[in-house]
């Protein structure tokens, strides 16, 4: 209580040097003349002098502080609020609300640019379904990449001279393309010029994944003749998986988990593609080898490869 006074003392006391000349002390003013009755509840009190008190107060302790004018001079001639026994705190005017500055809108946050990972090509085992990604189908044969090109014996080709020269180029797809005579022009412009329906050759270097499952293709076992310029001894030949039946497919995936070849046969379903699967074992594993065909020409096969690789199939590949 003690500190509370002399906080008192020392604001009245600041308040003394801004009041004019003639008027009364605010220092000299104790309170009202009498105090409300207790229970009173009003925020502000007249006293029976006719001035006006403002409630004020620390913790449980009311205080009635004088109210003043911008001048500092106190509030007076106002009806009392006691009269008879009734408050009369409504004949008071309130006290001039002080206005708010408007809140300003807080500001949007800002959102951050989403940076789409591009897809990354994935093993030519697959664990579970692909996911489909935007691709603008055009129809034009799915272009494939020279993986190697070595010499080969004309022996054992068809070549019409067995004892000459010849050179295979494997394909990134698995087929073969086989030229008696030995060197000659660019390899890639040598396939193109030859118009092979399905087949165009991308001068882009095959990748690495691509180029070892040609490998493995290329010694899964022997080839059938599917095209060739010529007499059969003549010119290149360009030359495709065995199929056993003949019948031609693509390999869409190898699943270790049966549920998800099933929901790649159905996706292939949704495409209008005839399906099966295949059992194999790999490196000790068992798979399910989902194929898509069969189809009865290489042109029905290329464009089925097209469909497949559009609608997210990236690394389905041709089989016999």
């Amino acid at each position: 209580m003690r500190v509370f006074c002399k906080v008192q003392v020392l604001v009245l006391g600041a308040a003394l040097f801004a009041v004019p000349a003639g008027a009364q002390s605010l220092a000299d003013i104790a309170g009202p003349k009498e105090l409300p009755p207790a229970g009173f509840s009003g925020r502000q009190y007249v006293d029976s002098t006719g001035c006006v008190f403002v409630r004020a107060g620390i913790g449980t302790r009311v205080l009635w502080v004088p109210r003043v004018t911008r001048d500092r001079k106190q509030v007076c001639g106002y009806a009392p609020s006691i009269s008879g026994g009734k408050a009369a705190e409504a004949g008071v005017p309130a006290a001039e609300p002080v206005a708010k500055p408007a809140a300003k809108p807080a500001a949007k946050p800002v959102a951050k640019p989403v940076v789409a990972a591009r897809p990354k090509a994935g093993p030519v085992i697959i664990e579970d379904d692909a996911v489909a990604l935007p691709t603008v189908i055009e129809d034009v044969p799915a272009a494939v990449r020279l993986v190697e090109t070595r010499p080969i014996d004309g022996a054992a080709t068809l070549c019409d001279e067995p004892a000459g020269p010849a050179l295979r180029y494997l394909l990134s797809d698995g087929r073969r393309v086989t030229r008696c005579g030995g060197a000659g022009a660019d390899p890639v412009s040598f396939i193109n010029d030859l118009s092979v329906p399905g087949l165009v050759v991308g001068v882009a270097a095959a990748g690495r994944a691509e180029s070892a499952r040609a490998r493995a293709l290329d010694q899964a076992g022997s080839y059938r003749v599917v095209w060739s310029k010529g007499k059969l001894r003549d010119g290149a030949m360009a030359e495709g998986m065995p199929a056993g039946t003949g019948a031609l497919y693509l390999q869409v995936g190898a699943f270790a988990e049966a549920a998800n070849a099933e929901r790649a046969l159905a996706r292939l379903a949704g495409l209008g593609l005839p399906a099966r699967t295949q059992s194999q074992l790999v490196a000790g594993r068992p798979l399910q080898v989902v194929l898509a065909g069969p189809f009865a020409t290489v042109g029905e096969r290329a464009a089925a490869l097209r469909a497949l690789r559009g609608a997210g199939y990236r690394d389905a590949f041709p089989r016999g």
